[in-house]
């Protein structure tokens, strides 16, 4: 199992104009590969017409944490309740 880094409780989605900018969870998965992975999850059901901002947002942490960690760092959006996951590009 990886080492988690930084992690929040979820209770509930916020208007992305009003959220706090910190990542849900930062995750470092065991093995020599020095990565990371931020994965911002969210509750209910897929909205498509939020996925451009969440995906700018994972981006933006995923380029923070690079800078700071000075490591590669993959995001993840992650539907809980369907399971669905998007790596972000």
């Amino acid at each position: 199992m990886g080492h988690i880094i930084q992690g929040r409780p979820h209770a509930g989605e916020q208007q992305l104009e009003h959220a706090e900018a910190r990542a849900d969870l930062v995750v470092r998965p065991p093995g020599p590969a020095g990565e990371l992975r931020v994965i911002d999850y969210k509750t209910g059901e897929r909205d498509r017409s939020l996925e451009g901002a969440y995906f700018l947002q994972l981006r933006e942490y995923r380029d923070i944490l690079s800078e700071a960690w000075r490591v590669p760092v993959r995001g993840t959006l992650w539907y809980v309740e369907s399971g669905a996951s998007f790596e972000v590009t």
